[in-house]
């Protein structure tokens, strides 16, 4: 009796084989060759970057030497530049848009150190700490007159109360403070102007306002508060003349292309 195989136990053969040293592809039921060896390794796949550059020269030159054989987008926004220098080129080549190229508009730490100070209330030898680290940057008053004036401002505080019996025999007190903030006869100026780094990288300093309060808080304690008259429009002009600047590397046509992103 000759035994035989049940329909769905027949012997098949793979379609495809792959080499496992070298890589080669062969298919079909005769094995022929369809990728051959070392072909894989050899294909060069589609670029995925995220370079980060560290001033508007590099990215310019950066975006410059590729942009020839690429379909790119150039935008930029407060926050800084950005090339996708793999974007669409149609309905019929998407691209991938995963090269990129962006540089950060970090800001300066002279600039963070400033905004700090503005940014609450500060104990009379607080502030002068402080501002005796941003004293190179302090173009007037003097700082070494300011440094003095701020060491030898005095507060003081008058504390009064008037009690009235009234003809019920209730009693009313009131209260009333007088508080002054003295500086052996010098007023304390209203103004500090600052010459100051805004963007790092940047080594062109821009002239700030800051307005100085004084207060007297309970038992006598100095308080003095710093605000940035024209910080938000002192950041817009460095960032418009950074675009300018880029525009102006980039030449004609690609500066054209830059275009303003939200943010």
């Amino acid at each position: 009796m000759t035994d035989t195989l049940p329909t769905n136990d027949k012997p098949t053969v793979p379609a495809s084989y792959v080499h496992k040293e070298n890589g080669a592809v062969y298919v079909h039921h005769d094995l022929w060759e369809a990728i051959k060896p070392w072909e894989t390794e050899a294909h060069v796949g589609p670029v995925v970057a995220d370079e980060q550059f560290g001033d508007v020269a590099s990215w310019c030159q950066y975006t410059q030497h590729y942009a020839a054989e690429n379909r790119l987008l150039l935008t930029w926004n407060s926050g800084g530049l950005r090339a996708v220098l793999d974007y669409h080129g149609g309905s019929a080549h998407p691209g991938r848009c995963q090269w990129t190229a962006m540089h950060v508009f970090k800001r300066a730490p002279e600039w963070d150190a400033l905004l700090n100070l503005a940014q609450q209330s500060v104990g009379h030898k607080a502030a002068i700490e402080k501002l005796e680290d941003l004293g190179e940057y302090i173009v007037a008053p003097a700082p070494a007159d300011l440094m003095l004036l701020l060491r030898n401002l005095r507060a003081t505080l008058n504390a009064t109360a008037e009690t009235e019996i009234r003809p019920d025999g209730t009693t009313e007190v009131s209260f009333t403070q007088n508080t002054k903030v003295l500086a052996r006869g010098v007023a304390l100026p209203t103004i500090i102007k600052f010459l100051i780094p805004v963007l790092a990288g940047n080594a062109q300093r821009y002239e700030i306002d800051v307005r100085v309060r004084a207060s007297v808080g309970d038992g006598a304690h100095l308080e003095l508060r710093f605000s940035l008259v024209n910080a938000q429009r002192t950041l817009e002009t460095v960032i418009a003349e950074q675009v300018a600047a880029a525009r102006a590397a980039l030449g004609d046509t690609l500066g054209s292309l830059l275009l303003r992103a939200a943010g």
